[in-house]
């Protein structure tokens, strides 16, 4: 009979034989090579925010029956609205109920502030003029930002109307 070193040794020759008989018949193959067309493929960045953001701008700010800014702001969520005297009164907002002094509202890119305590009345900015009205929870995803932004429990931007 066979010893194992002969199987062994049968078995690799006819391993070999099969691998050299492989490149034979892919090369036959060659006669049925097929052309692909070329295909263009095309996309759009999709904007990403990394952080909660809430807005109400252009039309939605219209069918709101608020007059100023402390109400238009009612209808975000995690926000708490602090009146202090009715019609004409001081309106403060808190965000994570960090306090009214750690909110940052900017209005156009210009930060706003009290110099007594920090505080800004929100109740004396009218709808009239105003395109959209931003609330960033935390810090907004921007590479330049006022120093504000980053001690704030949130911040909230007001964009005016450009005149036409």
């Amino acid at each position: 009979m066979f010893d194992r070193n002969h199987i062994s040794s049968l078995f690799a020759a006819l391993a070999a034989c099969v691998a050299l008989a492989c490149p034979a018949a892919g090369q036959s193959r060659l006669d049925s090579l097929q052309q692909v067309e070329e295909v263009v493929v095309t996309g759009h960045v999709v904007r990403k925010e990394v952080i909660p953001v809430q807005e109400l701008s252009g039309e939605q700010l219209h069918k709101l029956s608020s007059h100023n800014v402390a109400d238009a702001l009612r209808y975000f969520s995690g926000i708490q609205i602090k009146d202090y005297g009715g019609v004409g009164g001081l309106k403060t907002v808190n965000i994570r109920s960090m306090g009214t002094n750690h909110v940052g509202v900017f209005y156009d890119g210009i930060e706003l502030g009290n110099a007594q305590n920090g505080t800004v009345d929100l109740g004396r900015f009218s709808l009239d003029n105003m395109e959209a009205v931003t609330l960033y929870n935390g810090q907004k995803s921007a590479v330049f930002q006022p120093a504000k932004d980053f001690g704030s429990s949130g911040s909230i931007y007001l964009q005016t109307r450009t005149p036409r």
